[in-house]
């Protein structure tokens, strides 16, 4: 892929329009985990070369499996569903092991296979999953700290269990796409780090964002159609740059700071522990 193509990004001030279809195409490639009707957290679909899989933090992917039950559940739509997905059908793979003892220093990164052909066919009809090619971190030639970053993911508060329907249980799950900005960047040992600063409280921004552990965060960007970067193709794209796994701590509603590993750990380090 040309890095000329990536130039555009924050180059010029993107309209409203243009971060509703950001966030958009972000939810395109997002999914929320649930299991025993609890949200447990989100994930992004993904695939690297031919094998397809869910990337999110590793404390949800535990919360996932914790408790008794064959099976967890995925919302892959808008519409009532119940999307059930077996765990002998899936292949965990830690790729940052979490702990309580560093949970806001991380690492905290998985990637879970998934084996199921059948199950697969049925996401794969309903959802997209990005590519991880490798050889795609490209994050120090994007202005990312010029430009909005869009987080994508399932904010507990926004999810609730509704009054039951002829006799059925309905898990209401609120998938929500919000605008963030560039706050720092670090590199500990083999992953790299993003913290990013989004609103809370208002203007549909969730008071807290648990829940959204595991969901990605993502750069807006236009490809070019000239190496100049003169002119730009009309379709806007998004660039997964980071896979949030911590809040940092605030008592108000001011804009909270979320801490997610970085490209580095997305494209290098999930991508090796992925490949055979």
């Amino acid at each position: 892929m040309p890095q000329y193509e990536y130039k555009v990004v924050g180059v010029k001030a993107l309209a409203e329009g243009d971060y509703k279809e950001a966030g958009r195409a972000a939810s395109e490639y997002s999914v929320s985990l649930v299991k025993n009707f609890a949200l447990k957290g989100s994930a992004t679909l993904v695939s690297v070369g031919d094998v397809h899989g869910l990337l999110t933090a590793d404390h949800v992917w535990r919360h996932v499996v914790e408790g008794a039950g064959d099976d967890f559940c995925m919302t892959l739509a808008n519409a009532p569903q119940r999307f059930n997905y077996p765990f002998e059908g899936c292949t965990p793979i830690t790729v940052g092991k979490y702990s309580s003892s560093h949970a806001e220093d991380g690492p905290d990164l998985a990637f879970i296979r998934l084996d199921n052909p059948e199950k697969l066919h049925r996401i794969k009809s309903l959802k997209s999953f990005y590519p991880l090619d490798p050889g795609r971190d490209q994050f120090n030639d994007i202005p990312y700290d010029q430009t909005r970053w869009v987080v994508c993911g399932a904010p507990a508060e926004k999810s609730f269990e509704s009054d039951p329907a002829k006799g059925k249980r309905i898990l209401k799950v609120g998938q929500f796409a919000g605008f963030a900005t560039f706050k720092e960047k670090s590199v500990r040992g083999e992953f790299d780090y993003v913290k990013i600063k989004i609103s809370s409280g208002s203007n549909g921004f969730p008071n807290h964002y648990h829940g959204v552990s595991g969901g990605g965060a993502w750069i807006p960007f236009r490809y070019c159609e000239d190496p100049e970067g003169k002119i730009e193709s009309p379709t806007l794209r998004v660039f997964l740059a980071g896979v949030a796994y911590y809040q940092v701590p605030a008592e108000d509603t001011r804009p909270k700071t979320l801490i997610c590993h970085g490209p580095k750990s997305i494209y290098e380090r999930v991508v090796q522990a992925v490949r055979p």
